[in-house]
């Protein structure tokens, strides 16, 4: 009798090891599960921008980077084409569509901003910069030889370039950021330019912290 009760006592003290052990590997199984949760989660946030690309055609070349949340790149090309855009900040989208052959398109943007290429042609160059805030850029370009330059630095800035023909070429540097008068709204600055014909040579350049749209 001695010995059944010796016995079911290391039956009892090895099923409270064997308890504690159990009850230990399903806490910690349960924090893995929390943490692999909260990994997840994380990295689902995080990865909140978009990239979209279609290439048709040979000798395509597209490289998106983008860094920050909210962020939307599309790029679509046919024929030989290069693109390149990169967004840095918060609630970007950038848009650059190029048709035919040697056209190259260059986008880079910091903060909320908006920036279109369009450029259906050969040999045609587009750069956009636009670092600030709530910043729109759009470049149109049909037809050989166009160069299209848009840099914004500041906030609250509109640049527009619009050329057709061959031999082109138009600049637009806005620097300051806006602005608010005394009792009133924020200040919007835009340049535009427009160009139809061949051999055309245009440069905006606006640095005063004032209302002064241009169009040329």
């Amino acid at each position: 009798m001695r010995y059944n009760s010796l016995k079911i006592q290391k039956k009892n003290w090895m099923s409270a090891l064997d308890f504690n052990h159990l009850s230990a590997i399903i806490v910690k199984r349960i924090y893995l599960t929390l943490f692999i949760l909260f990994t997840t989660t994380c990295t689902l946030l995080a990865q909140t921008n978009e990239t979209t690309i279609e290439q048709l055609g040979d000798r395509n070349q597209a490289d998106v980077e983008q860094a920050g949340e909210f962020n939307e790149a599309k790029i679509e090309q046919t024929g030989a084409n290069n693109a390149a855009i990169r967004q840095d900040g918060f609630q970007n989208f950038a848009f650059m569509l190029q048709q035919g052959s040697r056209n190259e398109g260059i986008i880079t943007q910091e903060g909320n901003h908006y920036a279109d290429v369009w450029q259906n042609g050969i040999d045609s160059y587009a750069l956009i910069y636009q670092y600030g805030e709530n910043n729109i850029a759009e470049i149109k370009q049909d037809g050989n030889d166009n160069e299209a330059t848009i840099r914004q630095y500041g906030s609250d800035l509109v640049a527009k370039i619009q050329q057709f023909g061959h031999g082109n070429f138009a600049s637009i540097l806005q620097d300051f950021r806006s602005f608010e008068m005394p009792n009133g709204p924020f200040i919007f600055r835009e340049a535009e330019i427009n160009q139809y014909n061949n051999h055309n040579t245009a440069t905006v350049d606006q640095r005063v912290p004032t209302e002064n749209p241009i169009q040329v």
